[in-house]
């Protein structure tokens, strides 16, 4: 029989996830069941956490619905409708975003 764990350890696992958004994930299926032991108690089985975190790319993944996958999803959306609206290849590089890096590269040296 595998360990279940309660909410504090849960949340220490999954790097500090709150407990609506734990919540919230398991209701959309992306995160383990709890099971409830008495109407005030609920629980974890530590194996099935122990495998949700693996399948999060080694624990290093993102969540889908959170905030930084959100704010990850529309960067890239953005820059990605940016890249393919340009002119020519060539404006690309030399838009404002990489000049500024190229100059804050130069600098460093």
């Amino acid at each position: 029989m595998s360990k279940m764990i309660r909410f504090p350890a849960v949340q220490d696992k999954t790097g500090g996830l709150s407990r609506s958004t734990i919540y919230r994930l398991e209701r959309e299926g992306f995160f383990p069941k709890r099971r409830v032991v008495t109407p005030r108690i609920v629980v974890w089985d530590e194996t099935e956490i122990d495998e949700w975190i693996q399948t999060r790319n080694g624990g290093y993944g993102l969540i889908p619905g959170t905030r930084k996958a959100d704010m990850l999803i529309d960067w890239c959306e953005s820059n990605i409708n940016r890249a393919f609206s340009l002119q020519s290849p060539n404006s690309f590089f030399s838009s404002s975003f990489v000049t500024s890096a190229k100059s804050s590269s130069r600098s460093a040296v």
